[in-house]
């Protein structure tokens, strides 16, 4: 008699360990969809910012190089001229570290792998974030100096409220990505803990 109650015990120890690690997996296949799908989004981001910024990047080499064939190039085309110059590799990297992203493939890739890959992405991302403010910052202050914008006091709040809507898109897109890339780490994290 104890040892059919024994089997028994055993028997439902087992299907419910039968039904946790089914659980596991369920839960480790939702969390791998979770990081695909973010590391998605973020992909769509960064060919998103490459449209708009050659969708003002493209007129203005435009009006540039007709300004130069007319020989009406001054000061104020110095700005243009800058941004143009800093666009070429900016552009150039966002290629790269897109590339990068793509081939980051948490199925077919070990998690050890994935985690260094999307911290080298971080990493990355933080560190083109501040290169493009210090940048941003730069050209605000090298424009306001240009045009002598204290002299006109309307024009400093003119100024500011512009140079403040110029800021409000890369400053959004640049949240969005790191909200993704949290969301990224904790899933992955949690992905470590459930396949230790």
């Amino acid at each position: 008699m104890d040892l059919d109650e024994l089997k028994k015990s055993w028997e439902q120890i087992n299907e419910q360990l039968k039904d946790k690690k089914l659980i596991e997996k369920e839960h480790m296949h939702e969390l791998r969809n979770y990081v695909t799908t973010d590391r998605e989004n973020m992909l769509k981001a960064r060919v998103k910012g490459r449209i708009i910024a050659a969708c003002i990047l493209i007129p203005a080499a435009i009006i540039l190089l007709i300004g130069c064939f007319l020989q009406r190039v001054d000061g104020d085309d110095l700005t243009y001229i800058i941004c143009l110059i800093f666009a070429i590799p900016a552009l150039a990297w966002d290629t790269y570290v897109s590339s990068y992203l793509s081939k980051i493939n948490i199925e077919e890739m070990p998690l050890k792998e994935v985690v260094i890959r999307f911290n080298n992405y971080k990493r990355w991302v933080t560190i083109e974030t501040l290169a493009g403010f210090a940048f941003f910052l730069g050209i605000m202050l090298f424009k306001f100096i240009q045009d002598r914008v204290w002299e006109h006091p309307l024009g400093v709040v003119a100024y500011a409220i512009i140079w403040a809507a110029l800021a409000y898109l890369p400053i959004r897109f640049s949240k969005k990505e790191f909200k993704r890339l949290r969301r990224v780490r904790k899933n992955l994290d949690e992905l470590k803990d459930l396949d230790d």
